[in-house]
This record gives C-alpha cells, structure tokens and sequence, in this order.
C-alpha cells in the first residue's frame, strides 16, 4: 500500500511476510543441518557383506578405524542379500557378485578373492588326485549358480556331497569339523582344525564395493569406503591367493 511515506505493508502483507520469514528460517536451518550431516564424522554407518569378510578380515582392521574417529560406529550386516541403498538398508556393501537391479548404485571393483580347497587335519595328506574321493561340502540348490559349485562340477560327477548348506560361515565350521572337503576363501590361511589342501587358487571372484550414488557428498559414508579400500589394497596378495601357503599341503 502506498502512502505519503513511501510503501507500507498490508495487513495481508504482514501475515504474508511472516509466514515467509518462518518459512526462510526453516529452510536456513535444515540447510546448515544437512551441511552439518554431510561433513560430520560421526554416526552410524551400516555396512553390509558375506560373512568371511567380517569374520576373518574386516573386523581386524575396527581398532585403527576407531583410533582415528572415535564418534565414528559401524553396524556390520552379514548378509547373502543385494540390500536396497534407495531404501537406506545398507550404507557400504562388499559383494562377490555385480549387481544390476538398484540404479542408485556406485559400483567399484576392489580386487579379486581367492578360492582354495579346504579340510579338517584328518584330510591334510590326501591328495588332490585323490579329491573325488572324498567327501565334499556344497550349496544347496538355492546357491547352484555360484562359481564355487559350479567349480565341484568340473572336477567330475562323481564327488560324493556329504553335506549342502546355505550359506559360507556353515561351510567354513562344516569344514574345520571333518565333514568333507570345502572350497573356502584363501585368506582364511590356515587355523584351528582347517587345512589349505591346494597349493595355489583353484578360482578367483571379484569384489565390488557399493555405495549409495550419493554417498561421496556424505563424510562418514566416504570416510568408511576409502577405508575399506586401503585395507584391501594392504591385504590385495593374500585375498588374491598370491602368498603362499603355509604349514600343511597336499601332496600331488
């Protein structure tokens, strides 16, 4: 409205402009937050893969990530499973397999994993000449397109499978308890009851790390990618199957 002094709001205009000024300092607020969430490096971050690597690699590595950001948390989710990152299931994931249903996905290949053959100390001076003899550990039929058993079925019809589980931590506790002969990762070395019975990889698969395509504008989310990929980069030889073996072997 325009008077002698120049333009005065309307009542209207009153209500008008502080509606607007609420609505302005919402929108400055959410905007420092979500500055704020996207820098800070703290909270949580869920991180998701088959259970060896966490079992015998990852959680190795917690105490140096905890040493170097404290007010940081991972939740670590062993799971066979594609997680859905549009639907904030998973943060990070490590995966054997690419995928190709989630169009949110950053893919990137971090390596190769090692596969060997594995068995109790009982099996340790059978050898591998003497494999289809022996008992076997395999996936059910749920898990029959997996490299690994399609790997048995080049060694011949003929190897007898004792056991068949659904997924590799059973496998691996199968295995170590004299079930049969198993292939198993190679950096699961040589422990306990579990014997490395080949002398050099018998498959490799690759891994690929995943993350949300906006994950990289995320501290934290950065923060845990780029750490798994230098403890990868400093495990790359025994994951790949290039150390070589130690202890007992099988003779061939």
């Amino acid at each position: 409205m325009r008077t002698a002094a120049g333009y005065e709001l309307t009542k209207a205009g009153e209500v008008f402009v502080a509606h607007a000024e609420q609505i302005h300092d919402r929108i400055n607020t959410m905007i420092a937050t979500c500055v704020s969430e996207a820098s800070s490096l703290s909270g949580v971050v869920r991180v998701t893969a088959v259970d060896f690597l966490f079992d015998y690699w990852l959680v190795d590595q917690l105490p140096g990530l905890a040493a170097a950001h404290p007010q940081l948390h991972l939740e670590l989710i062993a799971s066979d499973s594609n997680l859905s990152f549009t639907h904030s299931e998973a943060d990070v994931a490590l995966r054997l397999s690419k995928p190709t249903s989630d169009a949110a996905l950053l893919m990137k290949k971090v390596g190769d994993v090692a596969f060997a053959v594995y068995g109790a100390r009982e099996f340790a001076d059978i050898p591998s000449a003497r494999w289809n003899d022996m008992p076997w550990i395999s996936y059910g039929e749920s898990l029959s397109h997996t490299p690994e058993t399609e790997w048995m079925a080049t060694r011949g019809l003929n190897i007898p499978v004792r056991l068949r589980v659904n997924n590799l931590g059973t496998m691996i506790h199968a295995c170590a308890a004299g079930n049969g002969l198993a292939l198993l990762p190679w950096v699961l070395g040589e422990q306990g009851n579990l014997i490395r019975l080949s002398e050099s990889p018998e498959l490799h698969r690759a891994l690929w790390l995943l993350s949300h395509r906006e994950a990289g504008s995320i501290a934290r989310f950065k923060t845990v990618s780029e750490w798994i990929l230098a403890n990868f980069k400093a495990s790359a030889a025994n994951m790949a199957g290039l150390t070589s073996s130690s202890g007992l072997t099988a003779r061939n």
